[in-house]
């Protein structure tokens, strides 16, 4: 195709003819082109079988191997302190005694330590160092934590046992009873003493006592061995559990 070039007076003149020409100019007349096949067409026709999503699934390679373990990261910077923690629990429901004033096995082998010196009380527990001194009274049910010791005096070179229990009004609690055997007194250098620590459960208005006892032998008190024999240092303690 030829194009005859004009002389032109104006840029806007060529620039016009330019465009006429352009205007001309065909394809040829060739048609246009079928649709190729899609991707999961190629797939089936390559031999594959499945639905659209199963060719989508394929296109997922295999696992890759495990990379090698990176290097370690710098240290982060250091957190803020925590609050501080609260002291546990613990329970301060005691009452404590002290005989305060010695008392002497002359009249009985069998004696109820009568307690003169509160130490520390405590609302779960009754006592008076005038009435009924020997008598604790418990004002709850629940369990309680006992402790008792007995310091013995005795002044001359009688053999003797000495043996120290709790009872719970009136009867004995076995568990509580705390026994020496055979030793002599002062005259030989020699102390007694007895101690205890157990629990025991009790009910609202229970009455503890603690008894000291001397012995000739493991199961009867016997005055003989008691006269000038003296529970010079004796002290109980007991704690309310709950």
């Amino acid at each position: 195709m030829t194009y005859t070039v004009n002389k032109y007076q104006t840029r806007e003149e060529m620039a016009a003819e330019i465009e006429t020409h352009l205007a001309t100019i065909s394809s040829g007349g060739g048609g246009g082109g079928a649709d190729g096949d899609s991707a999961y067409q190629i797939w089936l026709d390559e031999g594959n079988s499945g639905t659209a999503q199963d060719f989508l699934d394929a296109l997922v390679g295999a696992q890759g191997s495990q990379g090698a373990q990176g290097a370690q990261g710098a240290q982060g910077v250091q957190g803020i302190q925590g609050e501080q923690g609260q002291a546990p629990a613990f329970s301060m429901d005691i009452i404590e005694l002290t005989q305060g004033t010695m008392q002497q096995h002359d009249s009985t082998a069998d004696l109820a330590i009568e307690w003169k010196t509160q130490d520390a009380t405590n609302t779960n527990f009754t006592h008076s160092t005038s009435t009924n001194p020997e008598q604790i009274t418990c004002v709850n049910a629940g369990w309680l934590d006992v402790r008792y010791a007995i310091m013995y005096d005795q002044d001359d070179t009688a053999r003797l046992n000495t043996e120290a229990y709790i009872t719970l009004n009136g009867v004995r609690v076995e568990k509580s009873t705390s026994r020496k055997t055979y030793y002599r007194g002062l005259a030989y250098g020699k102390y007694g003493d007895e101690s205890r620590a157990f629990y025991l459960q009790v009910s609202a208005d229970d009455v503890i006592e603690l008894h000291s006892g001397v012995t000739d032998g493991n199961d009867t008190f016997t005055l003989t061995r008691a006269i000038d024999t003296i529970p010079s240092i004796t002290n109980i303690q007991i704690r309310y559990l709950g």
